[in-house]
């Protein structure tokens, strides 16, 4: 199924710690719910502290991150507990990279990308990812937000007066 949302996460673990062979035992162990790809770890991509990506499943193939939206979202988990410490630079360079990516690659609009929270009761993505996810959602709705009837008429106006 195509991919319509964006789902971000974090482990919920220590940042420097977690790795994604951890998480994908943890989910094996969990779940035993193995991927196309031959992994058990229920999101599509997983970034460690130090910014590596590494891909669990494909894209279109149905995760085990969010109830509701593992037929149709890409879930990205971010090693950390971002409650209580900080995504890496490392990490949000590989974040923004990714997302942009496969917005373009699926057309996935910048108002579905999401922190799980808003989407289940949890504190996941935690609160120090989760005002990066609103800080991305903000910064592309200006560009995408659609213009109003006066500001349009002005546009028009402004036009016709170069004829």
């Amino acid at each position: 199924m195509k991919p319509e949302f964006i789902i971000i996460h974090h482990s919920a673990t220590d940042r420097d710690q977690t790795s994604f062979e951890s998480v994908n035992e943890f989910h094996k162990q969990k779940w035993n719910f193995k991927s196309k790809l031959g992994y058990y770890i229920g999101y599509q991509y997983f970034i460690t502290a130090d910014g590596k990506l590494y891909q669990g499943r494909a894209d279109d193939e149905t995760g085990a991150h969010t109830i509701g939206y593992n037929i149709n979202s890409i879930g990205i988990c971010l090693a950390g507990n971002f409650m209580v410490e900080q995504p890496t630079p490392a990490q949000i360079n590989s974040l923004e990279s990714l997302v942009a990516s496969k917005r373009e690659q699926w057309n996935i609009p910048v108002k579905n990308i999401l922190g799980h929270r808003e989407v289940g009761q949890t504190l996941c993505p935690g609160d120090n990812l989760m005002s990066w996810v609103k800080e991305y959602r903000e910064k592309f709705l200006q560009v995408e937000k659609p213009k109003t009837k006066e500001e349009i008429k002005v546009e028009i106006i402004k036009l016709l007066e170069q004829l």
